[in-house]
């Protein structure tokens, strides 16, 4: 296993944080179908990956099931990266975040 970068740790307590309230803002539930998952509930799914600001970014972060999280595994094409952006998007303004470039 590679080491994680000095750059990686720095940004961890910041993710660890978004991480925690976009989880409580959407009540352990997916955000894509509102069912609530098997324990331990809902999972972060990073859109376009966690390179550069997709890390941090809550534009690149959808919580979903496990069923629903390695379906999208196995059909991540570049549309449904692209749809699932767009699904967000108005989510994420609603709860107040402004918008990030990614």
């Amino acid at each position: 296993m590679r080491p994680v970068s000095k750059k990686r740790q720095a940004q961890m307590p910041e993710y660890f944080a978004l991480v925690e309230k976009l989880r409580s803002e959407c009540n352990n539930r997916s955000e894509l179908s509102g069912e609530q998952g098997e324990w331990p509930g809902v999972s972060p799914h990073h859109i376009l990956g966690r390179v550069s600001n997709g890390l941090t970014n809550p534009y690149n972060i959808i919580f979903l099931t496990d069923l629903e999280h390695k379906d999208i595994h196995k059909h991540n094409t570049r549309e449904r990266k692209q749809a699932l952006l767009e699904y967000i998007r108005p989510i994420r303004e609603k709860q107040g975040y402004l918008s990030i470039d990614i």
